[in-house]
C-alpha cells in the first residue's frame, strides 16, 4: 500500500516536473521570439475582472440584449485605439479595425490562423463540419466543391429567382401594399429561391398555403442561428448552454436537409448506372439545352458520404439566404427614408431595364451599385469576425501604445476584427462616414478599409451570387413600385445572428407603378 502511494506520488511529481519544464521552455522561446521582432505589448480595455473577464463578458450580453454591441465596440475603439486586448475565461482576445492588420491575418499570414476548436464546438450542433468550421485539408476540400457552383453560367441566371420575386410582387399587393419586407425577403424570396436552387425543389413558403413542414424548417432555422451566436459569444462558458429547443431546431434543419441528400444520392446512383452518353450534362456554358442546374446534385458528383453533404448545404443555405436577405432588407430600410435616392435610383433603373432584365442590364445600372456598396459599407453581413492562432506567430503591428510595433501572437489566442466599425472610420470614407450617402462611390476605390465579404483565400466564393441576385430583386421590385414610404418612425436596430439584420424589420407602405 505504502509502496502505491509512493509510486503515485512519484508519478505526479514527475508529470508536474515534466510541464513546468514545458512551460518555462516556452515562456523562454516566446520572450526570444518577441525580442526578435522588436514585439510591444498591445493596449489592454480596462477591466474591473482582467482575470476570467466577467465584467466585459457581461456587458457584452447586456449591449447585445439591447441592440447596442456594435455600438459598443465602436467606444471601445474610440477609447483605446485600433486595437486593444481582452481577457476572458483565461483566453485573450486581440480585438482590431485595422485593414493592414486583418490582411495579415487573412492574407499575408493566413496559414497561421484557423477557425479553431472553440469556434467549431460552438457552431457545430447546427453547421457540423461545414466550410464555415474547418480548416486546412478539410476546409479546402469542401472549398474546392463548391467553387464550381459559381460559374457566370449559373450567377446570371434568373430563371429561378425571377419567379419567386414575381411571386414576391404578387404577395405585396394581396397585403394592400403594407409589408414588413424583411420578413419577407428572409422567409419567401431568399430562402424560397435559394433552396430551388440548392436543393431543385423550392421550400415554399412564398405560398399562401405553405406545408407545415416548411414552416417548421424556417423557424428551426431561426433558432438555432440565434442558439449558434449565443454559444459563441459565450465562449469558454459554452458548456453553461443548455437548450434543449436548441438541440431540437438543430435536429429539425438536419432532417429536413437530409430529405434532399438522399435523394440528391438516388441521382447520383442513376447516373452511375447510365452509359456514359446517356448521362446529365452541364458544360457550365448555359445553353438554352441545358439542364435545370440543381446545386446538391452537384456536389453528389463528387462525394457520397450524406453527413458531409448536409453540412455543406446547411452552411450554403444560411449564408445564402442570410448575406442577400439582409442586404435588401437594409437596402430598402434606407430607402423609404431617403425619397431622394429612391427617385434617383428609380430612374437608373427605368433607364436601362428590360423585359425579360438580364445581366448586362443589371450591369449597366451604376447608381444601383454604388447604393449596394454604401449598404454593404454601412451595414456589412458579417459585422464581426474572428481567427484562432493556431501557433505563436508575429503581426507587423497592432503592438505598443501607437499600434505601430510588432504584436505577438501566442497559440490559441484569438482575432476578433470588426468591419462595422472599420467601415465607419472618417480617415477612409470621409467626415460624413455615418451618413448613407451612396455617391461617394463614384470615385471611392478602397482596399482592404472596405471588406463586406471577407478576403484572402477564405473570401466568400458567392459574393457575385449575392449582389447579382439583390441587384435583380431590387431593379424588379423599383420597376413595380413607384414609391416607398417607411411606416416605422424608430432608427434602425441590430440583430446580431450568424449575421447582421434588423431588429425592427422593414414596416413599409408601397405605392404600385
Amino acid at each position: 500500500m505504502a509502496f502505491s502511494l509512493l509510486l503515485t506520488a512519484a508519478g505526479l511529481l514527475a508529470f508536474a516536473i515534466y510541464y513546468t519544464v514545458q512551460w518555462l521552455v516556452r515562456c523562454r522561446r516566446r520572450t526570444l521570439m518577441k525580442r526578435q521582432h522588436g514585439c510591444l505589448p498591445p493596449k489592454k480595455l480596462p477591466q474591473i475582472d482582467p482575470i476570467l473577464g466577467t465584467d466585459v463578458v457581461l456587458q457584452n450580453l447586456g449591449a447585445a440584449k439591447k441592440y447596442g454591441f456594435l455600438n459598443l465596440l465602436r467606444s471601445r475603439h474610440a477609447a483605446n485605439g485600433l486595437t486593444f486586448t481582452t481577457n476572458t475565461y483565461f483566453r485573450t482576445t486581440i480585438n482590431t479595425c485595422d485593414p493592414t492588420l486583418i490582411q495579415n491575418v487573412l492574407s499575408f499570414q493566413f496559414q497561421d490562423f484557423g477557425m479553431g476548436p472553440l469556434r467549431r464546438k460552438s457552431a457545430s450542433p447546427l453547421l457540423g463540419r461545414g466550410i464555415f468550421t474547418t480548416d486546412d485539408e478539410i476546409w479546402a476540400h469542401q472549398r474546392a466543391l463548391i467553387r464550381p457552383s459559381f460559374v457566370r453560367a449559373q450567377v446570371t441566371d434568373f430563371s429561378i429567382f425571377g419567379h419567386h420575386v414575381d411571386q414576391l410582387i404578387a404577395l405585396i399587393g394581396r397585403r394592400n401594399y403594407e409589408v414588413d419586407l424583411q420578413q419577407l425577403f428572409f422567409r419567401m424570396v431568399v430562402l424560397d429561391s435559394n433552396s430551388e436552387y440548392m436543393f431543385g425543389e423550392s421550400v415554399g413558403l412564398m405560398s399562401e398555403n405553405a406545408s407545415e413542414s416548411a414552416t417548421t424548417f424556417h423557424h428551426a432555422l431561426d433558432y438555432a442561428q440565434q442558439g449558434t451566436i449565443l454559444r459563441l459569444r459565450l465562449g469558454n462558458l459554452m458548456f453553461t448552454h443548455r437548450d434543449r429547443k436548441f438541440r431540437d431546431s438543430c435536429a429539425t434543419v438536419h432532417a429536413y436537409a437530409d430529405k434532399f441528400v438522399a435523394q440528391a444520392l438516388a441521382y447520383r446512383k442513376r447516373q452511375a448506372a447510365l452509359p456514359e452518353e446517356k448521362r446529365d450534362r452541364d458544360d457550365g456554358q448555359g445553353g438554352a439545352a441545358r439542364r435545370k442546374y440543381v446545386f446538391l446534385n452537384e456536389l453528389a458528383k463528387d462525394t457520397d458520404d450524406p453527413i458531409l453533404l448536409r453540412d455543406q448545404i446547411v452552411n450554403m443555405l444560411l449564408a445564402a439566404r442570410d448575406t442577400t436577405a439582409g442586404l435588401l432588407a437594409f437596402v430598402f430600410f434606407m430607402l423609404a427614408r431617403r425619397p431622394e435616392i429612391w427617385a434617383k435610383l428609380r430612374a437608373d433603373v427605368l433607364e436601362h431595364y428590360c423585359e425579360p432584365l438580364t445581366y448586362e442590364a443589371i450591369m449597366d445600372m451604376k447608381y444601383l451599385r454604388f447604393v449596394l456598396q454604401e449598404t454593404l459599407r454601412l451595414f456589412p453581413p458579417i459585422a464581426t469576425n474572428s481567427r484562432m492562432a493556431n501557433k505563436d506567430t508575429v503581426l507587423p503591428l497592432g503592438g505598443g501604445p501607437d499600434g505601430k510595433s510588432p504584436l505577438f501572437v501566442a497559440k490559441h489566442h484569438v482575432v476578433t476584427y470588426s468591419t462595422f466599425v472599420m467601415h465607419r472610420r472618417p480617415e477612409f470614407f470621409g467626415d460624413d462616414a455615418d451618413e448613407f450617402r451612396p455617391e461617394r462611390w463614384e470615385n471611392l476605390r478602397p482596399g482592404w478599409e472596405f471588406l463586406p465579404f471577407n478576403g484572402g483565400p477564405r473570401i466568400c466564393p458567392g459574393q457575385k451570387f449575392a449582389l447579382t441576385e439583390s441587384s435583380y430583386t431590387i431593379a424588379r421590385l423599383l420597376h413595380a413600385f413607384a414609391g416607398i414610404e417607411s411606416t416605422d418612425p424608430t432608427d434602425w436596430r441590430e440583430q446580431l445572428t450568424l449575421s447582421l439584420t434588423l431588429n425592427n424589420g422593414v414596416q413599409c407602405r408601397l405605392v404600385p407603378a
